[in-house]
């Protein structure tokens, strides 16, 4: 499938983040400064089709857990 044009996008992005405005719940009502902040990188996701969310989601259980294997000292 063939990604949107940037005019498209644009649209998009504008229709919910008035909607968002437009809301009754608090929590929507922050949800546009949270688009915005990420913005960079679904505009690279867009731009590209490429993200690094498998990266991230290594990372995530990498944290998870804190055992890690340590090679005893001499």
């Amino acid at each position: 499938m063939p990604w949107p044009a940037p005019e498209q996008v644009s649209h998009a992005r504008w229709k919910f983040l008035t909607w968002c405005a437009d809301a009754d719940i608090p929590e929507v009502r922050t949800l546009p400064a949270t688009v915005d902040s990420w913005w960079p990188e679904f505009a690279a996701l867009i731009d590209t089709g490429h993200s690094n969310a498998k990266s991230e989601g290594i990372n995530r259980d990498q944290a998870r857990c804190p055992q890690r294997v340590r090679v005893p000292q001499r």
